[in-house]
């Protein structure tokens, strides 16, 4: 983003790559500004071209093409020239029904994982949430545990502590509501809970989690992704950190754990991130001559989001 403050001279070609990111947006410090649309006006400003890349291209991008006001250069296969991972989405509510579900995990996926594991293949699982318990209520009066600062639901990590996601606030966890004293169960699971699952199921295979609490450490972050490129790690379960950016020869299966969560954020936006983020993360397996499998356990089979990844709709 800052590049684009820099006194050029004769500036021939700006490249945006992942154009549709969040990240090229600045709130804070000032100067507040999306580094995307800036490049577009540099571009005007120099009359140079400008090419702007993306597996998937936001929605203003879309638009402009379909109108002509950018031109589309479409890349129709893949580096490796593999194919793409074959989609599975499986009904989490009617596995429910017939006892098909093994905690957060699915006896379709448990299978899934052991044949990929039993084929010398690797594995990454997604589950949006970090932490244990991505949230905890009441039994009682029904209230949610909330940061007293901020009012954000606390979330509960390993060692006995909440913590909010929003302002660093932690305290010791105590079990009980601070309203009425009863007791707290946990609501949905992050990916502390996830691999304490999988390591129940799988304990024959090498596991190792990553997301932005093992991430503040840079040495264990950099050692946990070397180590997964080097075959040394078989499941890697982690936040949207994992799901794009990475090429893993070895990787040929990744699954989605709660893909519900990623439609349930408070933003407008919401399908069109998790359709984005989705389909970065299915790109991540497959990418040599291994053919890949992506799997998403939901609730909501028939939601277009899912609906769209499954038929390959580009729009």
């Amino acid at each position: 983003r800052s590049s684009l403050f820099l006194p050029h001279h004769d500036l021939g070609l700006i490249i945006v790559d992942e154009e549709q990111d969040n990240s090229y947006k600045q709130d804070s410090p000032a100067p507040r500004y999306n580094g995307r649309d800036t490049a577009l006006m540099l571009h005007k400003i120099h009359k140079c071209p400008i090419v702007l890349g993306s597996a998937t291209p936001s929605l203003e991008e879309i638009y402009n093409c379909h109108f002509g006001k950018h031109i589309l250069v479409e890349l129709t296969e893949r580096f490796h020239g593999s194919e793409n991972a074959d989609i599975e989405i499986i009904d989490t509510k009617a596995e429910w029904k017939k006892n098909g579900m093994r905690g957060n995990f699915s006896i379709k996926l448990i299978e899934h994982i052991r044949k990929n594991l039993r084929d010398g293949g690797q594995v990454i699982i997604l589950r949006s949430r970090r932490a244990w318990a991505s949230a905890m209520q009441c039994t009682v009066c029904g209230e949610i545990a909330r940061c007293p600062h901020c009012n954000v639901s606390l979330s509960l990590h390993q060692g006995g502590k909440v913590v909010c996601h929003y302002c660093g606030w932690s305290a010791p966890y105590s079990g009980r509501c601070v309203k009425c004293s009863g007791e707290l169960r946990n609501l949905g699971a992050g990916t502390q809970k996830i691999e304490e699952e999988a390591a129940a199921l799988f304990p024959e295979a090498r596991i190792a989690r990553l997301d932005s609490d093992t991430a503040q450490n840079k040495k264990f972050e950099s050692k946990t992704i070397r180590d997964f490129a080097k075959g040394e790690i078989d499941i890697l379960i982690g936040t949207q950190i994992v799901t794009k950016g990475f090429d893993f020869s070895g990787l040929s299966l990744v699954a989605v754990v709660a893909a519900d969560s990623l439609l349930g954020i408070q933003d407008f936006r919401a399908d069109e991130k998790a359709s984005q983020l989705l389909e970065q993360f299915r790109g991540r397996c497959g990418r040599r001559e291994k053919k890949g499998l992506f799997v998403i356990q939901t609730s909501q089979p028939k939601h277009p989001v899912y609906q769209k990844i499954a038929n390959n709709l580009t729009t």
